[in-house]
């Protein structure tokens, strides 16, 4: 499938119109519905796409897509087509980072964390990057199967259980062992040997 892709377009530029068509399909729950839906013959859904996105990509990359329509998992389009992205990428000989962030990344953030995979994962790294407006604050990063979540959220969840202290059978917290009354400011000041 991906051999005759080879001349006729940039790999690169072929990649990041998939991830880009795979973005615009998450973000469009009634293009993904027309594109998946089975009851609808194939030259359609096909025209549909072709459609959208003539002139707007390569020949290469809209082959692709219709290929994906007629023979590929049409359940999930999004999933589909980021895993072509992702073979396009490991034909180039490198991995796609796929990375939720609260704000846009610029090129350099782009490039610095692109290096750091690259040095963990020992191949050259894609970063294609998604704003999430639904994270506080900070990204969550896919490789393969790595996975670096490095959200607020998962900071403050990780605090959370840090300080959350779990109740062990036949154990009392701290607070409720001392004998009532009892004058805890009496050691105050005073060095523990």
């Amino acid at each position: 499938m991906l051999a005759g892709l080879e001349g006729s377009a940039p790999l690169e530029e072929i990649e990041d119109e998939l991830f880009r068509f795979a973005r615009i399909l998450e973000a469009n729950p009634e293009l993904r519905r027309a594109l998946a839906d089975g009851d609808t013959p194939v030259e359609y859904r096909e025209d549909l796409a072709a459609s959208l996105l003539e002139g707007r990509v390569n020949q290469a990359t809209l082959r692709l897509i219709k290929y994906s329509l007629r023979a590929g998992r049409t359940r999930d389009l999004v999933g589909t087509f980021d895993w072509l992205s992702e073979r396009v990428a490991a034909e180039r000989g490198r991995r796609v980072a796929r990375v939720r962030a609260a704000v846009a990344l610029d090129q350099d953030e782009r490039e610095r964390l692109g290096e750091a995979l690259s040095r963990r994962l020992g191949v050259p790294v894609e970063v294609q990057v998604v704003v999430d407006s639904s994270l506080v604050g900070g990204a969550r990063v896919l490789v393969g199967d790595l996975a670096v979540d490095g959200t607020i959220r998962r900071r403050l969840d990780l605090i959370r259980e840090t300080l959350t202290v779990p109740e062990l059978p036949g154990l009392q917290p701290l607070a409720q062992t001392r004998p009532s009354g009892e004058d805890n400011t009496k050691n105050q000041g005073k060095e523990l040997r």
